[in-house]
């Protein structure tokens, strides 16, 4: 201890990074001598290829095996963490793994994972118990509950009692609203699955038709045992994503960067166990408390409560040695835990892919009705039998092959307890290996046109050993099985029998989320993400042993992970924040942590470490500050400021053809001046307002027509349509095109009201390009998020997606702007030209020009050229477009939460305006100051932008500490407005606070600060004051659900994705 005090800091650091260099070491060395290497990517210490797994296939395991199975072949090794897995995607590979019998090799299914024990979980249940007495114990248990006939008639029984509750909603709901199949069977398969398993009533299907058809709602019952048993059922569920969690993530990552998710997990977990102990003992109780000579009920919790004693309900017993007694508590409750969680998604999951492959394919559809009309006549009331369902031959074909297709169950884990000889390698004990089972169902070794879905595949012949896997195989084949064909079969025959079923839109594809899927005794994996590492080497380096070339790879990471270390502990000005990794920086606990929202990860840090703090985007340091007296000299307005640069330089500006281009992210001083000069003169001339005055009534009447035509008792997602609306506008002000962005919208929500679309005489889908220039945004956080590195390698298919989409923008762009050129040359003299962006920068400084103030100093004197043009326009549009948009959902919501603030906005109004329809004018703009308190209110609350960059162009104080040239800063603006030392009650809504009184210097940002304020906030202010005063003179609004919250995505401007209102329209009078 004391030779550990004597050390100094950078003693410590040294030993520090020493002992990593030979952890590093040590793990490479086992990694290329390793025995048999496979084809698959080089893992990272501790984490193997979870940066993988994140960044190419979104923390899915599965889509990672499709992504390496498709590069590897049909066996291929992966890390998950420092476990190495050998997958096998052909059948007879897995042969060995597949046996049923009771002596197998390949019985345990995954390692003992710590979080085993901290869930309570280790050496209880079936799905991951490792303990094999145990395991065969209760599994046996299980088995003689399921495979009871008087199982299988419950299952009978209530399927249809269930049928027609949920047909009896459908019914309300009409047979013309759309209705997603997806939730609905979901709950469908909730309530009975709880039915059959612990024989309560979870009211999952009433409880849903209450929140779609709020005002047809009906009474539920409360359950006699479980206060929230709706809440209970969704707590049982959300266990596989815990599971999942719990698997995916090493315990170092669980118990330090994501210990809030992983206490979590517990706290969910603790939460399911005192309430599944609850309905254990109530039953017990009631069991108890029942007569002898009385039946019990039948259902699995009563089945596993009586096993082994007087009273013991079932069928066949397992009287032997090992399984005479009976099962405890904590045994009951992981086994109902495994049968709810794996009967709910799997069987819900499969008719869905059911129900969407037969209307696709009606000669299929066509068959099935023929062999129900064989079996049932014209009979739609009887109830099916295990007779009818025995000769149900072509229906179960069309389960199967639905499942073949999309399989719940993607993959399956076994782990070797002996060496063993498998795929001709010879394995040591303990050996992880995967049956990828989606790559055995797709295999065109197997499966002659694999991608066809044919359930003539399954007629008369049995598919070859190993070859379909539904239910798993071997000694953990799913012992629910047989329940789950009954179920599905007589739950098609219920359906096809009474209903007709179409798509809605028969160009979707299946819409799938995959988490962890817990059929039984087998996980599933099931996913829809892409991604990779750090390092991509050629397939010759991946079957190298430890050779000099790669001892000479190591030796160089080694060193620049030191050097990596070296400079960030001797960095000048250490301030509190995370350590960041090498290349990637805190990118990692961004996408972990904040789900890749960098505005989310500030505000995590902020919260952590106070208003001064730094973090890491790539090998880039950020100084982040969330105080006003902090951002002073940021936010300078000084043309002479030390912080006119917004970001560094970043390689991605030249790919996309941006450096020194436009405004945004323009770092050459002398052409954004000349650019943003053009774009001032443009949009603060007294015309351009008068433009958005003209426009701004137009557009809204347009918009309201189509509210009327959709009715005032149909909810209206105010955040789509409003987005459509400034996208009208926006394009409109900018371009003088007539992007027809609201009536599209109209006539795919009212596809029986379509409207007639005039096509567009400059870009013939004019639709399409301003759905690409929206994307733009995505592709912008993308290039500034990720290096070069990573973006050339890792994601280099996603890099290329980028480049091609801007290409396709600036084509279309040129396109537009050569056109409008041609308009203008071709227009006389003593014509006026449009009022609108596009031509006042193409005639700026040219003898047409139409702007009303002009910069002809020495450096400002000639024309702007397309490739400025092009960019200007863009980022107008780009930023137009959502900034406004989002702001008013922001108002919408806030005022319908505030219904006294309201008032006073309709007092205001009806002061300028009264009763009088008139349009607004500049003089009514000026007038509307508690109108803007509002507005500034709200984007003091939430603002769309959540913070802005600058990086100094030489040394300088900020703050205390002296900094250098080319130091990147930023001010944390939701930080600094939701300062409780600027703001008395931060979070509260309160306009009043902008009456009166100017807010302290630098305490709000809404347009940024400094030079490089909005350009644009005249005309916003202008269109949000207008756009409020049609919206509250016309129009009476309501949100759908008071207490949801703002629903919020963030990329570079905070989004608002959902917004359902109800819309009346006011008295004229």
């Amino acid at each position: 201890m004391s030779f550990l005090t004597s050390l100094g800091t950078l003693d410590l650091v040294g030993i520090f990074i020493s002992i990593i260099l030979i952890y590093l070491a040590h793990f490479y060395y086992k990694y290329f001598t390793r025995p048999n290497p496979l084809p698959g990517p080089i893992p990272l210490t501790l984490v193997g290829d979870i940066i993988r797994l994140i960044l190419l296939a979104n923390g899915d395991l599965t889509d990672w095996f499709k992504i390496l199975n498709k590069k590897h072949g049909d066996i291929f090794e992966s890390y998950l963490g420092k476990t190495r897995q050998i997958v096998f995607a052909r059948a007879e590979y897995v042969e060995k793994m597949m046996a049923a019998s009771t002596k197998s090799n390949y019985i345990i299914r995954s390692e003992d994972f710590p979080s085993f024990d901290e869930l309570g979980i280790k050496g209880k249940g079936i799905l991951l118990n490792n303990h094999i007495p145990a395991w065969r114990f209760n599994r046996k248990f299980l088995t003689q509950a399921t495979m009871a006939p008087s199982f299988s008639k419950e299952v009978l029984h209530w399927t249809p009692i269930l049928f027609n509750e949920l047909s009896g909603h459908w019914k309300e709901i009409g047979e013309k609203a759309p209705i997603d199949f997806a939730l609905w069977i979901h709950r469908f398969t909730t309530d009975i699955i709880f039915q059959l398993t612990i024989g309560l009533k979870v009211n999952a299907m009433a409880t849903y038709f209450n929140n779609v058809e709020p005002t047809k709602k009906r009474h539920i019952e409360p359950n006699p045992v479980v206060e929230g048993i709706a809440n209970f059922a969704d707590d049982a569920e959300n266990g596989l994503d815990d599971i999942k969690f719990a698997l995916t993530y090493p315990a170092f990552i669980r118990h330090t960067l994501l210990r809030k998710k992983n206490q979590a997990m517990l706290d969910n977990r603790r939460k399911y166990i005192e309430i599944m102990m609850k309905i254990i003992d109530h039953r017990r109780n009631e069991i108890e408390v029942t007569p002898v000579e009385k039946e019990l009920r039948h259902d699995m919790l009563t089945s596993l409560i009586t096993a082994n004693t007087e009273r013991d309900i079932n069928n066949s017993k397992y009287m032997d040695e090992d399984h005479s007694k009976p099962l405890e508590n904590d045994e009951i409750s992981q086994i109902l835990f495994e049968a709810i969680t794996g009967g709910i998604d799997t069987t819900a999951n499969l008719l869905c892919f059911i129900v969407y492959y037969l209307c696709h394919y009606p000669n299929s559809l066509t068959r099935l009705h023929e062999e129900l009309d064989s079996i049932f006549g014209l009979d739609r009331n009887r109830l099916p039998t295990m007779e009818d369902l025995s000769k149900m031959q072509y229906t179960e074909a069309i389960i199967k092959e639905c499942s073949r297709l999309v399989n719940t169950i993607k993959s399956t884990q076994r782990i070797s307890s002996s060496s063993d000889v498998v795929a001709g390698y010879e394995w040591p004990t303990n050996t992880t290996f995967i049956a990828y089972i989606e790559g055995i169902h797709l295999n065109p070794v197997h499966w002659k046109d694999p991608y066809e879905f044919n359930p003539d595949r399954f007629i008369g012949t049995e598919p070859q050993k190993n070859t379909f896997l539904m239910f798993g195989g071997g000694v953990r084949i799913c012992p629910g099985r047989k329940l789950a064909l009954v179920e599905i079969r007589c739950l098609i025959a219920l359906i096809y029998r009474n209903l007709d079923i179409t798509l809605v839109d028969m160009n979707a594809p299946l819409k799938l989320k995959h988490t962890i899927v817990n059929t039984c005794d087998d996980v599933i994996y099931s996913s829809t993400f892409k991604f990779s590492t750090y390092l991509r080497l050629t397939m010759t380096l991946l079957t190298l042993e430890a050779s000099g070339f790669t001892k000479i790879i190591i030796s160089f990471l080694l060193i620049y992970i030191a050097q990596f270390y070296y400079k960030y502990f001797t960095r000048p000005n250490p301030l509190p924040g995370p350590i960041p990794l090498p290349l990637l920086g805190d990118l990692l606990r961004i996408i972990l942590q904040a789900n890749g929202d960098r505005a989310q990860w500030l505000k995590i840090l902020n919260k952590k470490y106070g208003d001064v703090f730094e973090t890491h985007l790539g090998k880039t340091r950020q100084i982040v500050f969330a105080k006003a007296e902090y951002v002073e000299k940021l936010m300078s307005p000084s043309t002479n400021s030390n912080f006119i640069i917004k970001s560094v330089d970043y390689p991605s500006f030249e790919e996309l053809g941006i450096k020194g281009k436009g405004i945004l992210l323009n770092n050459d001083i002398r052409t954004w001046r000349f650019n943003r000069k053009f774009l001032t003169q443009a949009i603060l001339a007294p015309s351009f307002s008068n433009e958005v005055l003209h426009w701004t009534p137009i557009l809204f009447n347009e918009l309201n027509e189509y509210w009327k035509e959709i009715g005032k008792n149909t909810p209206i997602d105010f955040a789509v349509w409003i987005h459509r609306f400034t996208t009208e506008i926006i394009f409109q002000m900018t371009v003088g095109l007539k992007v027809n962005s609201m009536v599209t919208y109209f006539n795919h929500v009212e596809p029986s009201k379509r409207k007639h679309i005039e096509p567009n005489p400059v870009v013939e889908d004019i639709a399409n390009f301003v759905d690409d220039v929206e994307k733009g945004f995505d592709h912008l956080i993308f290039a500034l998020m990720y290096p070069a590195l990573i973006r050339h390698t890792i994601l280099k298919k996603k890099n290329q997606a980028m480049l091609s989409h801007r290409r396709k923008i600036v084509e279309t762009m040129e396109k537009v702007i050569d056109y409008r050129r041609k308009e203008i040359e071709a227009t006389p003299v003593e014509d006026k030209l449009r009022h609108d962006m596009l031509t006042s920068l193409i005639t700026a400084n040219t003898e047409r020009d139409i702007n009303e103030s002009k910069y002809m100093d020495e450096d400002n004197f000639m024309p702007l050229n397309n490739d400025d043009i092009h960019q200007i326009l863009l980022e107008a549009i780009a930023g137009g477009i959502d900034t406004t948009a989002n702001l008013l959902c922001f108002v919408i919501y806030h005022l319908c939460h505030y219904p006294d603030i309201l008032a006073r906005l309709q007092k205001e109004l009806d002061s300028i305006f009264g009763l009088d329809q008139r349009m607004p004018t500049m003089e009514d703009i000026s007038k509307m100051y508690y109108t803007e308190a509002i507005f500034k209110e709200c984007s003091r609350l939430v603002n769309t932008a959540k913070a802005t960059q600058r990086v100094s162009s030489s040394s300088d104080i900020i703050s205390g500490y002296e900094w250098p040239a080319n130091t990147t800063f930023i001010a944390y603006i939701e930080g600094i407005h939701l300062n409780p030392v600027h703001w008395k009650d931060p979070y509260e809504f309160n306009p009043d606070r902008f009456i009166g009184t100017e807010p302290q210097k630098n305490t709000f940002l809404m347009f940024g600060g400094g030079v490089r304020l909005c350009p644009g906030r005249k005309l916003a202010i202008v269109e949000m004051k207008c756009l409020i005063a049609l919206i509250y003179r016309n129009l009476d609004i309501t949100l759908v659900d008071m207490n949801a919250p703002l629903k919020l995505k963030h990329t570079i401007v905070n989004t608002c994705t959902e917004l359902q209102i109800k819309v009346k329209q006011r008295s004229k009078s």
